[in-house]
C-alpha cells in the first residue's frame, strides 16, 4: 500500500493523498477536529473531536469508531505502527493508548 499522507481543515474535509501530496482527495467531514493522527502507512487513523469523543479507524477510514468520553481535546498524536496514541486535552490531562485507541 502507497503511503498515505492526511490533512484536515476545521469544519471541511479530511483530504488524503497516496502520491506524497501531489494530489488530494476529499474524505468525509461530518466532524469539526482538534487535531488528527496516522501511523505511517496510513491505515490507522484518530481523530480528536473538538468538544467531542477520540474516533479511530483501523482500516484506512472505511469505519470510524469512537472511543473515550466527550472532552475539550486539543491534539494526538500517534506512534508509527497507530497501536500507541496519546491525546491532550485544553488546560486538562494527557490521555494514552497502546491498544490503537480502544481503550
Amino acid at each position: 500500500m502507497p503511503y498515505l499522507e492526511v490533512s484536515r481543515l476545521s469544519g471541511d474535509y479530511i483530504y488524503t493523498s497516496t502520491d506524497s501530496g501531489v494530489s488530494w482527495t476529499a474524505r468525509e467531514g461530518s466532524r469539526i477536529l482538534a487535531s488528527i493522527a496516522s501511523s505511517n502507512i496510513g491505515t490507522n487513523l484518530a481523530e480528536a473531536v473538538v468538544n467531542g469523543q477520540i474516533f479511530n479507524s483501523t482500516d484506512t477510514r472505511v469505519t470510524w469508531t469512537p472511543s473515550e468520553s466527550t472532552r475539550v481535546w486539543r491534539s494526538i498524536t500517534s506512534s508509527n505502527d497507530g497501536t500507541k496514541l496519546a491525546a491532550v486535552v485544553d488546560l486538562g490531562q494527557i490521555y494514552t493508548s497502546t491498544d490503537s485507541g480502544v481503550t
